[in-house]
């Protein structure tokens, strides 16, 4: 297990390299399932998410496209995020916690 200096001395590299362009991408238009599927891929949550192809990531990608013009304000996140994963949950018949949180941090 890596040590918490470690991990500190890593993300700032890690936003600046990777964070920072995902952030800029999903500030645009909608999200597209391709950027959705590179994410998820880059942060190792692609397998949580089921289907195949960038195809499985149209319903998520319509989910998080519905907030885009929405401020989340900070107490309103665990509710946005409990609600969200029932949601998919219902489309998808499973649950994919951490691709959605990620998601909406990159939002």
């Amino acid at each position: 297990m890596k040590s918490w200096r470690l991990c500190a001395e890593h993300y700032p590299k890690q936003w600046s390299d990777q964070d920072s362009e995902f952030h800029a991408s999903f500030s645009g238009n909608d999200v597209a399932c391709e950027l959705l599927g590179e994410m998820c891929w880059k942060y190792q949550v692609a397998r949580t998410v089921p289907g195949r192809g960038t195809a499985r990531y149209k319903h998520f990608a319509e989910m998080l496209s519905k907030y885009r013009e929405q401020v989340i304000r900070p107490q309103e996140v665990a509710d946005i995020i409990e609600k969200e994963l029932a949601s998919m949950k219902g489309i998808y018949h499973k649950g994919f916690l951490s691709a959605i949180t990620k998601a909406f941090w990159m939002m």
